[in-house]
């Protein structure tokens, strides 16, 4: 195994390391914002109940972005090109 593979797979597991920890945040804020509505907040107060909503929909389309740039990202793509060609 080259040094140059290994520098290219330290990049790409560094990488996704970070998307993960990002889609878990936005995750975690969702589930919290939409386990607080279901557990019955909105029942005592609308306005808080669709605040979190709001939240938990502003999330949802980061995790939508965070997906859609990881896929299409080129520098993604070259890193795994590189593994595979190993």
């Amino acid at each position: 195994m080259s040094a140059g593979n290994d520098k290219i797979e330290l990049e790409l597991e560094e990488y996704l390391s970070q998307v993960r920890h990002d889609i878990r945040v936005h995750l975690t804020v969702m589930n919290e914002g939409i386990s607080m509505v279901l557990d019955g907040l909105g029942k005592k107060d609308c306005e808080k109940c669709f605040y979190l909503l709001k939240i938990a929909l502003d999330h949802v389309e980061q995790v939508n972005e965070l997906t859609k740039n990881m896929l299409s990202s080129s520098t993604f793509k070259s890193k795994v090109s590189g593994i595979k060609k190993k």
